[in-house]
């Protein structure tokens, strides 16, 4: 997948369906949005053409606008949770449709539990709302390592090596690409080049969502003041915090916590 960035963009739906066993045909001209899935259970064969894939329980997968499938449903029923939205991006941006094999697990299956919930409700902040839950969800598959499944081992080392390094060191406000880099034995210009490669975004928007999404959890769940949480994620100080957190999110992070804190995902 190409870099995107979850939180700019229009949210349009979050719904669950159930489709009975059977083969449906590819539509001109295609989907009218971008969607990710969630299947709950059930087993399906998707194919574009010139790739395919099989759709099993605990999958999630991005299908992107305008693109052109076919559905073969071999295993009843099977019903899935999805959300419909828009990224805004550059015109010469295309986003490939992907699949994400069996991560984030229940966690993943309350976040998207949960956007149908708020989308139901239709509160004034709605589509902010369900932005905010997309791309928690977004980041937790980013977080399994799972894009990289297909690399060759080597390289898939590699990155899962830079992940843990990050993931460990995310509390360093010197933190940098350089860094992480040398720790895998290569060089920064070619590390980026890797990491996009496996992951579709580049280490420094990992390093960004990492951290804005542990602030998220810490805002929902803990009563630590602003200041530390900012302190303890590696933001040289609380304006700074404020400004990557908006920017991601949508909504400032003392917004963000009188929605959330007591909201918990459960």
């Amino acid at each position: 997948m190409s870099e995107i960035s979850p939180m700019i963009g229009t949210f349009h739906r979050a719904v669950g369906t159930t489709i009975r066993k059977g083969f449906i045909p590819a539509r001109s001209p295609g989907r009218r949005s971008d969607g990710f899935v969630y299947v709950i259970s059930g087993r399906t064969h998707y194919d574009f053409g010139d790739y395919a894939f099989d759709a099993k329980p605990g999958d999630i997968f991005f299908l992107a606008r305008d693109s052109v499938y076919s559905m073969d449903i071999r295993e009843e029923p099977y019903t899935v949770l999805f959300a419909n939205f828009d990224f805004l991006l550059p015109p010469d941006t295309a986003l490939r449709c992907a699949q994400y094999p069996s991560i984030g697990g229940k966690n993943s299956e309350k976040l998207f539990r949960r956007m149908r919930e708020v989308w139901c409700l239709q509160q004034p902040t709605v589509r902010e709302d369900c932005m905010s839950l997309l791309y928690a969800a977004y980041a937790d598959f980013l977080k399994s390592a799972h894009g990289a499944m297909y690399l060759p081992s080597v390289k898939r080392k590699r990155m899962d090596a830079a992940l843990g390094y990050i993931d460990m060191h995310i509390a360093d406000e010197s933190l940098n690409v350089a860094e992480v880099a040398a720790t895998v034995n290569l060089s920064e210009s070619h590390f980026r080049r890797s990491f996009r490669d496996a992951f579709g975004i580049s280490p420094v928007k990992y390093i960004t969502m990492t951290r804005v999404t542990q602030a998220q959890e810490r805002l929902r769940y803990s009563n630590e003041r602003l200041t530390d949480i900012a302190e303890a994620l590696g933001f040289s100080n609380l304006y700074y915090f404020s400004v990557v957190f908006k920017k991601e999110v949508g909504v400032s992070p003392s917004e963000y916590r009188k929605r959330y804190s007591a909201d918990p995902l459960t």
